[in-house]
């Protein structure tokens, strides 16, 4: 008889935290490592996925012949491939990742086939997945990028991996778990990931980059932080319990909003805002029926952004001078780098006015404000702006030369785009991507000059990323998905519902001006992962009378059954 009170572990939960804060290593390996180690950490993805999956198979049933005659073609095979790519492929890590992506995935469908022609109730499941339009739909999006002139061999592995994860599942019992471990994995690798920022990583580039070797990428860490923190703060409050943790969460989301403003990144405080205002509507207005709600949550957040603004400047600008150790990513050192033998007051670092200068007003930048009148142009910063612009003879003088976009000397441009301007940059790469979208893509590489060298390969918006790279089929299939995953999350008034929503949303508006659907990062396995749960047929939205009527029961009943853990 187990004793009242006593701390239950909840191994499943902690299996799952583990697995998505592999997927943050890996985002962070994907955003910064040099190449042959970007694209294992690529590859290792598909590892993850498959641990992700383990508390839903029945394990018994790999005592069946098949197992192990796949294991004895897979040691064999495996051991000769393995073997082969180490002499003769260039990026031998990720010949081998791969190999072994595909011995263990080979398992997993083997156990989907087994499943699948047995007659126990899981396979009538499995069966009636099959034939869900959503299923065949979210493959067809894969078959076209794999097929598109754009080639490459991830459309496969993420057709392999999205077909798999729906197909196998997450098991109901298992969705507690699944979510709350998929929160605490996020954000335990907030804190490790930033801690060691905080040890190593002087600030001595005015856009903080933190473990990064991209300022946005490492913006787009921080929203992602940002979101698990806020759905923990409100799956805490909606509990009634551990008002305490509830509160901390709260703060430590806005200590998140207020490292993403000295990133500078613009597309992270998109989704930010999109996701924020969006879930605390929902929550405050539809679901608890109170503006007065949402007016106290808005006014606290924004004191906690400017409380916690000056205290993240003193993180990220004193703490790594007590080990002055710093650590840079290949390619990335610069004589205006803090060296280890520079003063802890060396001007080398980047001080708090000129912080908010360049940051805050790159910011404000995308709403008209200027944020120079205010204060003083800063020598050297990024504010200094040159201009190419071409008279009109020049356009015609250039149309001998092709297509404009197609070489240096002829860049696609609009009338009055200033290269300095971010802001104008992406309009020009939008309506330069708009005008060339067709039904089968784009070959790698093949980029356009929208300025005397400055080459675009990328469409700075998923949409037009996959409708471009991809052709248009497979551009409508992603926006047809993406928008049915987040109708079923808010007919979902539960606070399952919720998390979708909000990492959703949060990554629709980062992922419509920057890219978000670059394999190993952890927004395309938020999304598949998302995009599965959401298409699952025996997942119907409940109704509204009876949602209102068990939803209190439901959290109640799962605060007594269960202790919380972090």
């Amino acid at each position: 008889m187990k004793r009242e009170g006593r701390l239950r572990v909840n191994w499943c939960r902690i299996w799952y935290m583990l697995c998505f804060f592999a997927l943050g290593i890996i985002d962070q390996r994907r955003g910064s490592a040099p190449g042959n180690v970007q694209m294992t950490a690529a590859n290792l993805t598909g590892l993850v996925i498959a641990a992700m999956l383990m508390p839903s198979l029945q394990l018994k049933r790999f005592r069946h012949v098949i197992y192990g005659i796949w294991t004895i073609i897979a040691a064999i095979g495996g051991s000769a491939a393995c073997t082969w790519g180490w002499e003769h492929y260039l990026y031998r890590d990720q010949w081998v990742s791969a190999v072994l992506v595909i011995a263990v995935w080979g398992y997993l469908l083997l156990y989907i086939l087994h499943l699948c022609v047995s007659s126990e109730k899981e396979a009538q499941i499995l069966r009636r997945k099959v034939v869900n339009p959503f299923f065949w739909c979210m493959e067809a999006l894969f078959l076209f990028m794999l097929f598109s002139a754009h080639e490459g061999y991830m459309p496969l592995m993420l057709l392999v991996l999205a077909g798999g994860f729906y197909l196998i599942g997450i098991p109901k019992a298992a969705r507690e778990d699944f979510f709350q471990g998929m929160l605490n994995g996020i954000i335990c690798w907030f804190f490790v990931q930033q801690i060691i920022a905080f040890g190593f990583r002087p600030y001595d580039y005015v856009r903080y980059r933190g473990l990064y070797s991209g300022e946005t990428q490492n913006g787009l860490f921080y929203m992602i932080a940002y979101c698990a923190f806020l759905v923990k703060w409100l799956w805490l409050k909606e509990s009634g319990r551990h008002r305490v943790w509830s509160w901390i969460h709260f703060f430590l989301a806005a200590g998140c909003v207020s490292f993403t403003l000295f990133t500078g990144g613009r597309s992270p405080l998109v989704g930010i805002a999109l996701a924020t205002v969006v879930v605390l509507i929902w929550y405050d207005i539809v679901w608890r029926k109170s503006f007065y709600r949402l007016l106290l949550h808005g006014v606290l957040g924004l004191a906690c952004v400017v409380v916690t603004f000056p205290v993240v400047y003193g993180c990220i600008r004193y703490l790594p001078t007590v080990l002055h150790h710093p650590v840079w990513f290949e390619g990335e050192y610069n004589g205006n780098n803090v060296m280890y033998n520079d003063p802890w007051d060396s001007p080398k670092y980047i001080s708090f006015e000129t912080a908010v200068d360049i940051n805050i007003g790159r910011i404000l930048q995308v709403i008209g404000i200027d944020i120079r009148k205010w204060t003083s142009e800063i020598p050297g910063s990024a504010w200094v702006m040159r201009v190419y612009a071409q008279e009109s003879g020049e356009l015609e003088e250039s149309g001998e030369q092709g297509e404009p976009g197609d070489t240096e000397e002829n860049p696609f441009n609009l009338p009055d785009t200033e290269r300095g301007n971010s802001v104008d940059v992406r309009k020009v790469i939008h309506v330069y991507c708009i005008q060339h979208l067709n039904w089968r893509g784009h070959a790698q590489r093949a980029g356009f000059y929208i300025f005397e060298g400055l080459l675009i390969e990328h469409a700075h918006n998923m949409f037009l990323e996959i409708g471009y790279n991809h052709g248009i089929p497979a551009g409508l299939l992603f926006v047809g998905i993406y928008c049915y995953s987040l109708i079923w999350s808010f007919r979902k008034r539960r606070l399952e519902g919720m998390l979708c929503v909000t990492f959703l949303l949060a990554i629709l508006g980062y992922g419509m001006f920057e890219m978000a659907v670059v394999t190993g990062q952890i927004t395309v396995s938020l999304m598949g992962i998302l995009f599965c749960l959401a298409g699952e047929k025996d997942r119907e939205p409940e109704t509204a009378g009876e949602s209102r009527k068990t939803e209190k029961e439901a959290v109640m009943e799962m605060c007594q059954m269960e202790k919380f853990s972090v």
